[in-house]
């Protein structure tokens, strides 16, 4: 009941006790007997003190409680935990600084680990739809998205990928947030080669000074790395490769082992004996067992393939799979020793084998010893492990090719191939040369007329073009020629294929002029030794007579 004060302020405070005793709730609260009410009304009107009690706050805390047993339980709980929570936050704002910094050394530490998966995959050789490198580089940059290192090597793996839209999307991002970076003018230059805008990265490249971090280094040797495995620009790029590596290892000690391992793989392609010898050492000091040998093995590949296959036959000893088998296969056949090779991978894989590349590998040792049969039986099974590999399907058509298999199943599997590497110039120039073999002339062109709509700005397709035009229609190969001529202008092989096709016309004078350009640059760009001949028929023919030179003599290899 409301407390009588409430209602009328002038009763007193101890007539308000009695009132409130007397309709007490709880009959134990109440007077025991009326005599006791009426002893403590004449008290009040004698002015005396009362016999009742006033309830104290905590006793009307209590019977609160008690009628709202639920709200109370909440508000007990809510001061319970106000000083607790209170501790908590002093102790938080007191430790912030160390808190911070272990959760940025966290993050840092996955950073790490993920850059270095990135890295490790760029020297992989996994096929364009392996994503695993884009995603580590993707999430270095999700831990530290100033992390220039990253952005390079995300660039690097897009452009493998062939998704030119999404690296130079991702450059550009990049940039607007921090700014231009060696590292990221580097990364832009490698995207201008790739979609053929070669003058463009010259250009950007011109006033920047050379790589100096040891990351800028280990870039820098994946990109020779990268170019020595291509068809065309392989010619020393082994050798700059290691120099980078060896930069990366002398720069930092951060990812030492990646850069050891990395020298290692392109050391042993070089007659660099020093630097090879040098590379084993370390590994058997840094690395140490059978890990250490493996890569002693692979670095001395070229210099010293018997001790380098001594190296691997003892990683092999203390390794389970067919792996180091193989590898030991193929530092055989580095050596020219063919017939070792072959009969080491047979004895390894006969009981079966996973392992598609040490298939693929056997196929070319196979094929390269003259058994025809068995080189198209291996490519077989490594097209059968790895169906998403477009370099399976492109050994098994030239297997099946040099075996005389029927031409539709030759060109079944260049056309899996491309469908796998559409933007493959190799691919697709095998695949228009089978296609003139087996006659279909208008289709070959028509392929390379799609690859040049593809990529307009690839001297690689304009020249592939023109030599495909040039027996039916050598002005329009002439065309692709000067088109290949502009892109790439120190190319001596272009320049003879031009030279050649303007001789097929008849223009005496312009074949002479380009014959002798090609001369002059073939210093720094071999021309292909049928090529030459040619050349030197045009001399013959144009030096000193103005007739028309027989146009089977003058055809473009």
């Amino acid at each position: 009941p409301a407390r009588p004060r409430t209602i009328n302020r002038r009763i007193s405070a101890d007539l308000e006790t009695v009132i409130r005793t007397a309709i007490a709730t709880r009959p134990v609260d109440r007077y025991a007997t009326a005599a006791d009410l009426a002893e403590d009304l004449r008290r009040i009107a004698a002015s005396e003190p009362i016999k009742a009690r006033r309830i104290s706050w905590i006793g009307q805390l209590a019977r609160w409680a008690k009628r709202r047993p639920a709200v109370a339980s909440l508000l007990a709980a809510i001061v319970l935990l106000v000083p607790v929570a209170g501790g908590f936050a002093g102790w938080y704002f007191a430790n912030r600084p160390l808190v911070e910094a272990q959760e940025l050394a966290i993050r840092e530490a996955r950073a790490e680990a993920a850059l270095l998966r990135g890295f490790r995959h760029l020297l992989a050789e996994e096929p364009p739809t392996d994503r695993s490198g884009a995603e580590a580089f993707a999430e270095v940059l999700r831990l530290k998205p100033d992390s220039d290192e990253a952005i390079a090597g995300l660039v690097k793996a897009e452009i493998v990928a062939r998704n030119f839209d999404v690296a130079t999307r991702r450059i550009d991002e990049f940039e607007r947030r921090n700014g231009e970076s060696p590292l990221t003018r580097r990364a832009r230059a490698e995207w201008l080669r790739a979609v053929d805008r070669t003058a463009e990265a010259e250009s950007l490249l011109r006033d920047l000074p050379p790589p100096a971090t040891a990351s800028e280094c280990f870039l820098e040797g994946v990109r020779c790395y990268a170019l020595a495995r291509s068809t065309k620009s392989n010619q020393g790029q082994d050798a700059a490769a290691t120099e980078w590596f060896e930069r990366a290892m002398q720069r930092s000690r951060r990812f030492r082992r990646l850069y050891l391992e990395s020298l290692a793989m392109t050391v042993g392609r070089t007659r660099l004996e020093a630097s090879a010898r040098r590379t084993a050492e370390t590994a058997r000091v840094m690395i140490g067992g059978p890990a250490g040998e493996l890569l002693a093995g692979f670095a001395l590949v070229t210099v010293d393939p018997e001790q380098s296959v001594a190296a691997l036959k003892k990683a092999s000893e203390a390794r389970a799979g067919d792996g180091p088998h193989w590898t030991v296969a193929l530092v055989f056949a580095t050596a020219g020793r063919d017939a070792e090779a072959v009969a080491l991978l047979r004895s390894v894989m006969s009981g079966g084998s996973d392992n598609a590349t040490a298939y693929f590998n056997l196929s070319i040792l196979e094929l390269r010893t003259g058994d025809l049969a068995a080189g198209v039986a291996a490519a077989r099974s490594a097209v059968a492990l790895r169906p998403d590999l477009a370099d399976m399907h492109l050994q098994l058509a030239f297997a099946l090719t040099m075996s005389k298999a029927p031409m539709a199943e030759i060109l079944e599997a260049f056309r899996r191939a491309l469908e796998l590497a559409p933007q493959d110039t190799v691919i697709r120039a095998n695949y228009c040369k089978t296609l003139i073999a087996a006659g279909r002339r208008d289709e070959a062109i028509a392929e390379a007329r799609k690859a040049l709509a593809d990529r307009p700005a690839s001297a690689e397709i304009c020249q592939g073009l023109g030599q495909l035009l040039m027996k039916t229609d050598p002005r329009a190969a002439l065309d692709g020629f000067r088109q290949a001529m502009a892109l790439a202008p120190d190319d001596a092989e272009v320049i003879a294929m031009a030279a050649v096709a303007c001789a097929a016309l008849n223009d005496g004078p312009t074949a002479l002029r380009y014959a002798a350009e090609a001369q002059t640059k073939a210093s720094k760009s071999p021309i292909d030794p049928a090529l030459a001949r040619q050349l030197d028929r045009i001399r013959e023919v144009f030096g000193g007579a103005a007739s028309r030179p027989d146009e089977d003599a003058l055809d473009v290899p």
